[in-house]
């Protein structure tokens, strides 16, 4: 009886622990070889921390999605592209590297009546964090400038550890194939 006992209960910890560790696959940042047709943009949604290269300040930079579910290969993202004002742009998922970046493209558009802005970037994850790093041109009035926005999105994950140690002490009486046990464990 203890023994059934004892084995359900080590059955029933290593079921937790399988549960626990579960990396949903279609969530989990950089994964090389999905299509980007129907793209799972979960990893993608967020606020990041931005930088435009050449400015002193930092800013929010939010990535939204476009349709109302999360399939798909276009995004919103909204950021101070000139570095002082800020704007929201539709952007298109191109690529999906092997090493598992992601490649986007910013169509040509219009930020305001006299700014258009255009440019690419990819997406990475490194160091457990979530990275845009963007490329990009702003013209206005005929006149065009080049731009580079790098934001970091804070990739918070959770790691289980379960330690087990039982040890139990048992009396086995065999007959022939046929074994019975009787097992004392301490906790």
């Amino acid at each position: 009886m203890k023994k059934t006992i004892l084995n359900y209960a080590i059955l029933l910890v290593l079921v937790g622990l399988s549960t626990a560790c579960y990396k949903d696959p279609h969530v989990a940042p950089g994964n090389a070889g999905t299509s980007t047709l129907g793209f799972n943009l979960k990893e993608f949604i967020g606020i990041y921390e931005a930088q435009v290269l050449n400015y002193v300040n930092n800013s929010s930079l939010v990535v939204s999605r476009v349709d109302d579910s999360f399939l798909g290969n276009q995004l919103w993202i909204g950021a101070q592209w000139n570095g002082v004002q800020g704007s929201r742009v539709k952007v298109d998922i191109i690529e999906e590297k092997s090493n598992g970046d992601v490649v986007i493209q910013i169509p040509p558009q219009s930020l305001s009546d006299s700014v258009t802005i255009e440019g690419q970037g990819t997406f990475y994850y490194f160091d457990n964090d979530f990275f845009l790093d963007a490329n990009y041109s702003l013209t206005e009035n005929n006149e065009t400038n080049n731009f580079n926005l790098v934001a970091v999105k804070k990739v918070f994950n959770q790691n289980v550890i379960v330690n087990i140690s039982v040890d139990c002490a048992c009396d086995c009486v065999c007959n022939g194939s046929d074994c019975d046990c009787t097992c004392t464990c301490d906790d």
